[in-house]
This record gives C-alpha cells, structure tokens and sequence, in this order.
C-alpha cells in the first residue's frame, strides 16, 4: 500500500487476530493494525496523516531512508567477479550492480 509518498508492508499477527503493517520507506517508525482490510487502509492513512502534522508541529523535515546511496558486503571474489563484468559491459561497477538491481525490482513489480 502507499499513501502520501510512503509505502506499507502488511502481515497477518495470528496471535492478535489481525493485520500488522508498518511504513517501510522511513526511518521514523509509523506503524498501524485493522481487522479488515477497510479498516487496515484507514489505519494506514491516519498513522502517515498524524506521523506528518507531528513533522508539521514541531518543524521538521518528515524523514525518509532513502537517498540513492547505500553500502554493501561482498565476498572478495564477488566485487573482483562483477568488476570484471562490469569493465566488459563497458560499465562502471556502481552502474552494472544499478542495473541488476532495477532488471530484478521490475521483474518484482510486473
């Protein structure tokens, strides 16, 4: 689900009987429930609508965590693998691993 900008990831709690969900693209922690799914959207809506007029009331920047940049581990033999392959590509290493990424996350979306 996404609203205003910010996007949820919703699981079944068993224990509670209901659905969970929490705001993935933040750093803030905005989380929500719902028994049925009309009330989990409502939910949803009014924790990102009450987590921005706090933002609004105090003055701050809403956070978001993503800027573009990230780090990431790998195995030495993994960076010396995708740098060569990336070199043949005639790719720089940042662009190659930007490409792998995008071809995966729209294969996710379709």
């Amino acid at each position: 689900m996404t609203y205003r900008g910010y996007t949820a990831v919703v699981e079944f709690d068993e224990r509670a009987e209901t659905f969970a969900g929490r705001v993935v693209n933040s750093d803030a922690l905005v989380s929500f429930r719902g028994d049925t799914t009309q009330e989990l959207k409502q939910s949803f809506y009014d924790a990102v609508d009450a987590y921005l007029e706090a933002c609004e009331e105090e003055g701050i920047e809403p956070e978001k965590s993503y800027n573009g940049t990230f780090s990431i581990r790998m195995t030495p033999e993994i960076h010396e693998a995708a740098a060569i392959r990336s070199a043949q590509k005639n790719e720089s290493l940042n662009q190659y691993i930007t490409n792998l990424i995008r071809r995966d996350v729209e294969v996710q979306e379709v």
